[in-house]
């Protein structure tokens, strides 16, 4: 009977191995998923402040060309 008891346990015991090796692969999984989409946020972030820029300079640059032209009929 202790035999048996012995086997049981060695059968817990490498079931446990598998689901702490099981959760740290899937612990592992999370994080690149997190990482990779902090890494996307953060590249659509700069996405955005680029557009906005560039927004910017077309603005500037048009109203430099209406000036030029108003000034030109002047």
């Amino acid at each position: 009977m202790g035999l048996a008891w012995l086997m049981i346990a060695g059968v817990i015991a490498v079931l446990a191995l598998i689901l702490i090796i099981a959760m740290y692969g899937l612990s592992a999984i999370f994080n690149l998923v997190v990482w990779l989409f902090a890494g996307a946020v953060r590249m659509l972030g700069w996405l955005v402040a680029g557009l906005i820029r560039l927004g910017g300079w077309v603005v500037y640059g048009v109203r430099r060309v209406i000036d030029r032209i108003r000034d030109a009929r002047l």
